[in-house]
Order: structure tokens, then sequence, then C-alpha cells
């Protein structure tokens, strides 16, 4: 048992597991930011527990980038459908980086993204 920041005593175990919930609710959402947020909660009291949960992670976060990568596509889509190409390559940015991590390419999208808002400048 640890104490938290208000002298109640917790379980790093739960806790492991409850930021992983949280972490796995976000992924679905495709909610990047809030995940690693969670995912990293997670591995602080996973470690306290001496648990190994990379194999969760990785799932979670495999679920998290997929949902980010098409969320960002779609917002980069939209935002060259309406002529606004700084919004357009702020998301082609995030949806890179999400690529990335998943090690996916996702060069033919882009390019037809890209395409769209030739047609509107």
């Amino acid at each position: 048992m640890v104490l938290n920041f208000f002298g109640k005593k917790t379980n790093p175990r739960v806790d492991a597991e409850n930021a992983l919930q949280s972490a796995f609710n976000e992924a679905q959402k495709g909610n990047a930011g809030a995940m690693e947020s969670f995912l990293s909660v997670a591995q602080t009291h996973a470690d306290k527990a001496k648990l190994d949960i990379t194999q969760r992670v990785s799932a979670i976060e495999d679920v998290g980038y997929r949902g980010a990568l098409e969320s960002a596509l779609k917002s980069a889509a939209e935002y060259a459908e309406l002529g606004q190409k700084d919004l357009m390559e702020r998301f082609i940015r995030l949806a890179v980086g999400y690529a990335s991590r998943l090690e996916m390419n996702v060069d033919n999208r882009l390019t037809s993204i890209r395409k769209q808002l030739k047609g509107k400048v």
C-alpha cells in the first residue's frame, strides 16, 4: 500500500488497472493525448506494483493511434475541402505522427487530401 496525495492508502495494482481502463476508454474515442496521459499513470503504478503491462499498453496504443489517425485524416480532408491550407497541414502533421507510431504508410491518402486543396486554391 502507498499513500496518495491526500494521505489515503492506495493499491498500485488497482490504480494501474484503473488507469489502463481510462486509457482504453480514451483510445476508443481516438483521443491520443488523454490516452497517453493515462498510460503514463498506469506505467507509474505498474512499476510500483512490479507489473508488466507492456502488451496491454501496446494494444491500447494501437486502438488509440488508429482512431486518432482516422480523425486527423478526416479533419485534414475537411479543411482541404474548405481551402484552409494551414489547418489542413496541421492535421496532416498529426496524422503523419500517428501513422509513424503505427508503422503505417498513409502517403496515398495524404496525396488525395492535398489534391482536394488544389482545387480550392
